[in-house]
């Protein structure tokens, strides 16, 4: 009875883990989605200036778009996620030293 009960438990707690791994994965993908919507329409000229304010469609198009290029991202070699990762933290560091304080 223990081990089958220790077994639907860790069946149990992978799938929860995956859920909740691809939950937070596509919320944060659609609140960039949003995000990019409010630049555009902010950037040409608001809501009351006459703004493109993007239908909720192209919003989820955008959506999808953005993690497709996720899922592009996550299956590049290894090699070459670790030089973007370090070309990135180099671009932070010379970011940084540009800003006054």
């Amino acid at each position: 009875m223990g081990c089958r009960f220790l077994l639907i438990h860790l069946k149990l707690q992978l799938f929860v883990s995956f859920l909740f791994q691809w939950a937070v994965t596509t919320s944060v993908d659609f609140s960039l989605a949003q995000l990019i919507q409010v630049i555009i329409l902010l950037s040409t000229g608001g809501k009351n200036g006459g703004g493109y304010e993007a239908s909720k469609y192209v919003v989820i198009l955008l959506h999808g778009g953005i993690l497709l290029l996720h899922g592009v991202i996550n299956s590049l070699p290894i090699s070459l996620l670790s030089f973007l990762g370090q070309l990135a933290a180099i671009w932070n560091v010379l970011g940084m030293k540009k800003i006054p304080v």
